[in-house]
């Protein structure tokens, strides 16, 4: 990194979902320890997750109150709050690691997207299918927040995103050349890499008599599509496979929206499903590997960390048959119609009948797919260093200096 870029900030106040949490914490992690000799700064929201970083001693966190309407103290933290920040601070540069930042500071700005919300929000397929079971708070709360990063586009430095699948839609989106759009995909998380060989089973998955146990790996909101599941365990129960086939979910009443209805719907099939609530990160990997494969019918994804942790664990992935799910699985998936429930119980049903040789196929061409990541977080951090070095070199269109 350049002699004249001493000291980094690091923009995160609204990183306060399960993913998010996980990227930002070892993409802060990585670049303070790839660089100890360097003065990190981190603007994060009070969330016991990310005690970890709190002991780190290059590293300087501004912590933003627990606020009662979280939204709309984003105005308040984006227009107030951060800018004060670096004029108190004086970073060299800001790296925003949620979507949308402060807009017009006076120093080069780097953002990390990770929400996709934002990024599909014109496409005919988000408009159709992604939008309508949202609320109207939330459809102005998505609309808000694809003008907010309009706003920002002049002035960011370069966007990173996390598959050349969302680069390109990014740039169609909001007109950005295709050098100023960088794909990084993520690593596998920490809590995956650290005990691949030590993960003890998951107990009330590992436990569960079924021949094949799905897990539905995801927060319960409209577009990662769990309103498909009652309709998929009633073709289940019609083909006679109630009892061979078990799915696990985990619906938490934190995630708020469609939560209460969707488990109304579920309750005629309990025989058939189980809500394993909340799991936290370092529950995650036993819960794969006691699992039979990943159900993930998700409609919209700008990543999907469930796909890599699935592929790293060697876990066969049922998915949907859409662009970001054939560009993160390749060979490793089988693929089905999202909006069909005959169609996800076929594609259920040709993995039980599969034969070994033919499941272990599977597997090694999802594990030869794993080249297209990096290794670990500090490949991944290496990457974002690597490009903002040459922008900066470079002092092209949108560098404040």
């Amino acid at each position: 990194m350049s002699k004249k870029v001493q000291h980094i900030l690091f923009s995160a106040p609204n990183a306060s979902g399960f993913g998010g949490i996980a990227v930002v914490k070892n993409i802060i992690m990585a670049a303070c320890q790839l660089y100890p000799d360097w003065k990190f700064s981190a603007i994060l929201p009070v969330d016991t997750r990310y005690d970890s970083l709190k002991n780190i001693p290059n590293l300087n966190i501004h912590w933003t109150s627990p606020y009662f309407l979280r939204y709309l103290a984003l105005f308040y933290e984006f227009f107030v709050e951060v800018p004060n920040i670096i004029k108190k601070i004086k970073p060299d540069i800001c790296f925003s690691l949620g979507d949308i930042g402060p807009l017009s500071i006076k120093i080069p700005h780097f953002v990390l997207m990770h929400n996709p919300l934002i990024n599909y929000y014109k496409t005919e397929h988000y408009q159709k299918h992604i939008l309508p079971p949202f609320d109207l708070a939330n459809k102005y709360k998505f609309a808000y927040n694809f003008w907010h990063f309009q706003q920002m586009v002049p002035d960011i430095a370069t966007a990173f995103v996390q598959t050349p699948v969302m680069a390109e839609v990014t740039c169609q989106a909001f007109g950005m050349p295709p050098e100023k759009v960088i794909s990084v995909p993520m690593a596998p998380p920490d809590y995956v890499i650290s005990g691949l060989d030590t993960y003890e089973p998951f107990a009330p998955i590992a436990s569960h008599p079924a021949k094949l146990k799905l897990l539905v790996l995801s927060n319960i909101v409209p577009y990662k599509n769990h309103g498909i599941l009652p309709d998929v365990c009633q073709v289940l129960k019609e083909r006679g496979l109630e009892n061979s086939v078990h799915i696990f979910y985990t619906a938490s009443a934190s995630h708020g929206m469609g939560v209460n209805n969707l488990l109304a719907r579920l309750a005629p099939y309990a025989s058939q499903c189980t809500n394993l609530g909340y799991i936290s990160g370092s529950l995650v990997p036993g819960a794969i590997k006691s699992s039979s494969a990943l159900l993930l019918p998700t409609l919209l994804e700008s990543f999907g960390l469930p796909y890599v942790e699935g592929l790293y664990l060697g876990k066969p992935i049922l998915t949907a048959n859409l662009d970001f799910a054939r560009w993160m699985c390749g060979k490793g998936a089988l693929y089905f119609d999202p909006f069909s429930a005959n169609d996800i119980v076929d594609v259920i049903e040709k993995l039980a009948g599969f034969s070994q040789a033919e499941l272990d196929t599977l597997i090694q061409l999802g594990t030869e797919h794993l080249q297209v990541f990096p290794k670990n977080w500090t490949e991944v951090v290496k990457k974002y260093f690597y490009c903002i070095e040459a922008v900066l070199q470079k002092s092209g269109p949108g560098v404040k200096s």
